[in-house]
């Protein structure tokens, strides 16, 4: 049985929340990078870094990006088709094993195989991008306003960073997968 996305009874009002945060927190991180390295001589993006891109390469490197995000939330929030185990009675383990992966049935072709795993996980994944970038940016943010007042840095800052940021997608994670399997619970009885 197919479903649309049951994240949310409104997910306009959901995605124009999302892209307004998603875009105010990234344009901060612009702000605040600007404040701290105008020249860009100190900041750590590999765009920067690597290829040695200036303002007007960073800024527009930025804008792809947030509209490949925003394009895989809208993707999620309103074409996203969920597809859920025919059958009840299936623990949440169970549940999260087929909504990602499908049945297991090998006789299936590869080529619809791997179109149910591209079109759930990039489901998935414009679900946890714009929250993730949010979390990201304003963790970016805080950090840029410490330095930016002379205030000392954690030395393990990055581990903290780093680790919150991967709490974050577990957590999300979870609550993703744990909406769906209320509606599985509600449909399947």
């Amino acid at each position: 049985m197919t479903l649309t996305n049951p994240e949310t009874k409104k997910p306009r009002i959901e995605f124009v929340i999302l892209s307004g945060l998603v875009i105010v927190t990234r344009a901060a991180d612009l702000f605040s990078t600007y404040l701290l390295t105008p020249d860009l001589d100190y900041e750590s993006n590999p765009f920067v870094k690597v290829f040695g891109a200036r303002w007007l390469g960073f800024i527009a490197i930025q804008v792809i990006f947030l509209l490949l995000v925003m394009g895989a939330n809208y993707y999620s929030l309103f074409r996203a088709k969920m597809v859920y185990p025919p059958k009840g009675g299936l623990s949440f383990i169970e549940f999260q094993r087929f909504y990602m992966f499908g049945d297991g049935n090998i006789k299936e072709r590869v080529s619809a195989r791997l179109l149910w795993i591209l079109r759930i996980h990039v489901g998935f994944v414009g679900y946890l991008l714009p929250r993730i970038l949010i979390i990201y940016s304003t963790a970016i943010v805080i950090i840029h306003a410490m330095m930016y007042n002379g205030k000392p840095v954690p030395q393990n800052y990055i581990f903290i960073f780093y680790g919150a940021l991967l709490l974050g997608v577990l957590v999300l994670n979870k609550l993703f997968h744990f909406a769906h399997y209320r509606v599985y619970k509600r449909i399947t009885g």
